[in-house]
């Protein structure tokens, strides 16, 4: 019933583009695609924030899909090789179609879920601040999306630049979130470092815009970036953004910035310990690599399932037919 419903959508929505002028036709077809976009934005925001509110429910339901999808293929190719040893059963073929079908509805909810993921990141740092606030709290931990930008206040709290969320995020000496806020990066890259003066620094390049934070946060001054020479003297400032040092010269650095990003810390001794990265479930929640590979994932067995469906349809009817001659051998 629903996919007749999507189809006769589709179809119709087809045929209106299609109709009319050749102007007609373009801008048809430019406000069928704007639709569509702020409705995949709108889309990948919403349940984007379930899976941060709910990352170790939205985790289960992704293995889930992972482990239905194995099971499936390995129980079609069984079938497929054992299958002229045993006599046809309509109870075992409708049960192959069943797990079949199963596998399908899991695998498209993979690609599903790896859109939703990569597309939450640039949709939520789109956004002003001001709807940021209010639809994620500061107290919520959002994954190490490409860390580009690391600091260390004279307490030991760590603080990252998350480039895939256009965010800041706080950590205790331990690596223990604290707390976060977004800097209206408008999905763009921003520079981030400290001052002497205790302030934190972030510079966006898209919107040409220096903003000034206290260590809780909170915006303290924003100032436009006017000239090209202004921008390169920032870089200069911020320096190296992938390593910083303490006042007791330990150093901390920002490792496995794509896919499992962690904050590495060199003691004056030498020694080397990690003092921060994601519990496995948030990394599987992380843009932008994760997302593509759950993306790809999801696509390369829908399109697995739907040819093993066709498939077993077609070998199904050849049993129908074959069976009744070998009965009568």
């Amino acid at each position: 019933m629903a996919a007749n419903t999507i189809e006769r959508f589709a179809t119709a929505l087809y045929e209106w583009c299609s109709s009319g002028s050749g102007i007609s036709k373009f801008l048809k077809r430019l406000f069928t695609l704007f639709v569509l976009l702020h409705v995949a934005t709108i889309t990948c925001t919403a349940f984007g924030l379930l899976f941060i509110h709910l990352p170790r429910v939205c985790v289960f339901i992704i293995l889930l899909c992972l482990v239905v999808p194995c099971f499936a293929i390995v129980l079609a190719i069984l079938y497929g090789l054992m299958g002229f040893l045993i006599p046809f059963e309509q109870k075992a073929e409708f049960l192959l179609k069943v797990v079949l079908k199963t596998g399908m509805v899991s695998t498209i909810a993979l690609f599903i879920f790896g859109f939703i993921i990569w597309g939450f990141a640039p949709a939520v740092s789109s956004l002003s601040p001001a709807k940021t606030s209010r639809i994620l709290s500061s107290n919520v931990r959002l994954p190490l999306g490409e860390p580009y930008g690391i600091a260390i206040d004279p307490e030991g709290n760590l603080y990252l630049a998350l480039q895939s969320y256009g965010r800041i995020q706080k950590y205790s000496p331990r690596g223990d979130f604290i707390s976060g806020w977004f800097v209206d990066a408008k999905a763009g890259f921003f520079v981030f470092w400290m001052e002497e003066d205790g302030l934190l620094h972030a510079d966006v390049g898209r919107t040409h815009l220096h903003r000034v934070f206290d260590l809780s946060g909170n915006l303290l001054t924003e100032t436009e970036v006017k000239s090209h020479e202004e921008s390169l003297r920032i870089l200069r400032k911020a320096g190296d953004r992938m390593k910083t040092s303490d006042s007791y010269g330990n150093t901390y650095s920002i490792h496995g910035q794509n896919w499992l990003p962690r904050v590495v810390k060199v003691g004056v001794d030498g020694d080397v310990s990690i003092v921060l990265e994601d519990p496995l479930y948030l990394s599987m929640l992380k843009a932008s690599q994760p997302a593509y590979v759950l993306f790809l994932t999801g696509l390369f067995t829908t399109v697995l399932f739907s040819l093993l469906i066709r498939v077993n349809k077609a070998n199904i009817e050849d049993r129908k037919i074959d069976f009744p001659d070998r009965r009568g051998l």
